[in-house]
């Protein structure tokens, strides 16, 4: 990889990103739906991931050498964790659109204007985040060196530590804040399927709290958490209509929560694993 593909990628990401900024701002104009809070949400949320986009590709014309891509590698970390956690409520909103005179039925067009722009403004920020990735260990060497015991295993085990008794403090509150307002039936299965998002959570921290290397690290299976907390998509949806209560606001911001401790568990273990500039090296080693 090398300094010229960083600038090329972060050109494009600059461009595309901030053309679409400005599609998914019109969209409540161009199309015919329903004005309520779900449609606000969304369109903030796909705002939110194409100024990622955007951000990141005027953030990659500024690199001019290796040392640079080392010194802003984490900024596109965090606009990469930023896309990924905002991705959840941005479908969930989506998904409570209404078409005007057909509330209830949803609005498959509108939902798809604003979700294809942002998952297009995702890709181009891991791709521009890829490149920053390489360049900077192609010229420093990984990001933990040897075999990672010692004081990097033991960082991940305190953040596998916090992971699971957030997780815990925000499963026991999803249950806790519908269960104070009477929980109707209607949403118990959205509430089960919130308490399971935030023991995803629990689940990663459990596991990441024994590694004790590189070699540990790669066993985790994080694919099967990230998949379970794809069902947050369906925790939320119910409750982001556009008639939502303030309960299920606090509802739907806890099961964010989780979504946001299993993204932050993940990008961090995929750079402590080395699984981008290490990918030749066996897990036995």
């Amino acid at each position: 990889m090398k300094l010229g593909q960083i600038r090329s990628r972060g050109l494009q990401s600059l461009a595309v990103g901030a053309g679409l900024v400005v599609l998914v701002t019109l969209i409540p104009v161009l199309l015919p739906v329903e004005t309520g809070s779900a449609t606000l949400a969304a369109v903030v949320f796909a705002v939110i991931m194409c100024l990622c986009a955007a951000v990141a590709g005027g953030m990659a014309l500024l690199i001019a050498d290796e040392g640079a891509a080392a010194r802003l590698r984490r900024w596109f970390v965090v606009l990469e964790g930023v896309g990924m956690s905002s991705a959840f409520p941005l479908l969930a909103a989506a998904l409570g659109m209404d078409v005007p005179g057909r509330e209830g039925n949803g609005d498959v067009l509108g939902a798809l204007s604003l979700t294809v722009p942002s998952f297009v403004s995702a890709f181009l920020v891991f791709r521009v985040s890829y490149a920053v990735h390489m360049v900077a260990t192609d010229a420093n060497g990984p990001l933990v060196p040897g075999d990672g015991s010692g004081a990097p295993a033991l960082q991940l085990r305190l953040l596998g530590r916090v992971l699971l008794v957030l997780g815990l403090v925000l499963g026991i509150n999803v249950w806790a804040v519908p269960a104070a307002t009477g929980m109707p039936a209607r949403i118990v299965f959205a509430v089960v399927l919130g308490t399971i998002v935030t023991l995803c959570a629990v689940v990663l921290g459990a596991m990441l709290m024994r590694v004790t290397d590189v070699s540990t690290a790669r066993r985790v299976k994080v694919g099967w958490v990230c998949a379970g907390s794809a069902l947050s998509i369906t925790a939320v949806g119910p409750m982001a209509g556009s008639k939502m209560t303030a309960v299920g606001v606090l509802y739907c911001a806890l099961v964010f929560g989780g979504v946001v401790l299993v993204v932050i568990g993940t990008l961090v273990l995929r750079g402590y694993t080395g699984a981008w500039d290490r990918p030749w090296r066996p897990v036995s080693r």
